[in-house]
């Protein structure tokens, strides 16, 4: 099986997405590839699984034991790439460490935190300045291969309430110990992703803004 996806940037009415299969699943231009992993033992995967090494915020890289992000023997853990999935999340131990950092980043900034807990979103700062400067989140895949969430895609910028106050809020959650963690709709945007099922290889490249290559 073989197809290839493109989400655009949640909540940009200019954005588009597009789904083709077979002959018609495409990728061009810089594309990186890592691969899947499509079993466990004896038994096939029902999700798509690569393996994660580590995790950067604005090319730094976070004190995170890799050993979180990968599949164990009873199932548990690993990490999957899920169009199913709005949110990224990550074991809590992980996502403290991506939190913490981008906590100081902001910080540095004059931006500090709200402590109210808004829908299902963890870190979020509200009325931020419109022309805030976002850190990128890179993730390490094997063989080289670094997805990077560009900073549209890393947050989610929302309204508060029925005035005009804004939100900014990181668009990764933390989640149980006993994973998986999960690579969501909203850091995946922004990119064309192909799935080689057969070849058991995801390749992945950014995609100009709007997913307009339909």
């Amino acid at each position: 099986m073989r197809f290839s996806y493109c989400l655009g940037l949640p909540l940009n009415p200019q954005s588009h997405n597009y789904l083709h299969f077979g002959p018609d699943a495409e990728i061009s231009g810089h594309f990186k590839t890592t691969s899947l992993v499509p079993t466990l033992g004896n038994t096939r995967l029902a999700n798509y699984y690569v393996v994660c090494k580590g995790i950067s915020l604005e090319g730094n890289k976070l004190p995170i034991d890799p050993k979180l992000f990968e599949l164990k023997s009873d199932g548990t853990g690993g990490f999957i790439l899920d169009t199913g999935t709005y949110l990224t999340y990550l074991v809590q131990s992980a996502y403290q460490a991506l939190k913490q950092r981008v906590i100081a980043y902001f910080e540095q900034k004059g931006l500090h935190p709200i402590t109210e807990k808004k829908l299902d979103l963890d870190l979020c700062y509200l009325n931020p300045p419109s022309n805030i400067v976002k850190p990128t989140i890179t993730y390490h895949f094997d063989g080289g291969a670094d997805f990077v969430v560009g900073s549209e895609s890393g947050f989610l910028s929302l309204s508060a309430g029925e005035g005009r106050n804004k939100m900014l809020c990181l668009a990764v959650v933390g989640d149980d110990d006993k994973g998986p963690n999960v690579l969501g709709v909203v850091n995946q945007a922004d990119h064309t992703f192909l799935f080689d099922v057969g070849k058991n290889q995801i390749s992945f490249v950014p995609q100009a803004k709007t997913c307009s290559n339909a």
